[in-house]
């Protein structure tokens, strides 16, 4: 009936995982969860339902520095698979988020960034996933039921989340995290980067007569 059939994938929404070096992750992870407790105890308690996050300057800290620079190394190699033009990027929010057994993360994004950053310190057996849900809003009119799901058909995804690993994703996905099901605390650290300069350097009228725009 069919000479070719083929499925053909469209806009594609892409999570970039990348799985850090133990003798890179270890000292970065060990400073962190020396100071989660301390951490704790400086912010305030709005909610024992959702995870506590300190201020978004952890960047700034000494003792950042190599993780910066392993975030930065993953973000440009998302930028490059991307053939993005651009000068380099920049860390503009970096904070802990510390998550108490029993606790949630709502579903969020992260607005003015282009690319969110997810590094996990502490991943305890009960608190090891989160959750990204399907940006297309019209995709849910209309809901078939199905054998099973699919990543044609699901709503959302969750993926394994790992001490060491590297989440990279477009800061407008929306993402969640489910409750910690441990009795441990469940620690990651949150990144947000933006491409330096942008306004001047990279967001020229779109129209064809633009040169600015038309340059590869």
């Amino acid at each position: 009936m069919f000479r070719v059939a083929e499925s053909i994938s469209l806009f594609p929404t892409q999570v970039w995982s990348f799985d850090v070096e133990p003798e890179r992750w270890r000292p970065i992870n060990g400073a962190v969860m020396g100071r989660v407790h301390e951490v704790l105890e400086e912010l305030p308690r709005s909610s024992e339902s959702y995870s506590s996050q300190s201020e978004p300057t952890l960047h700034e800290n000494a003792d950042m520095y190599d993780l910066n620079e392993i975030v930065i190394a993953a973000g440009n190699e998302v930028c490059r698979e991307m053939e993005i033009i651009y000068e380099r990027l920049l860390i503009t929010s970096c904070w802990v988020n510390i998550g108490r057994p029993g606790v949630v993360h709502k579903e969020h994004a992260h607005p003015n960034n282009f690319l969110s950053v997810v590094f996990y310190v502490n991943v305890p057996v009960g608190g090891s996933s989160i959750t990204f849900s399907d940006p297309r809003v019209q995709a849910n009119v209309i809901v078939p039921r199905t054998r099973r799901v699919t990543p044609l058909t699901a709503k959302s995804v969750s993926l394994e989340a790992v001490t060491g690993r590297l989440l990279i994703f477009p800061a407008w996905l929306r993402h969640s995290v489910k409750a910690n099901d441990s009795n441990e605390l469940r620690v990651s650290i949150s990144y947000d980067l933006q491409f330096d300069n942008y306004t001047l350097s990279m967001a020229p009228a779109m129209f064809p007569g633009n040169f600015r725009y038309n340059r590869t």
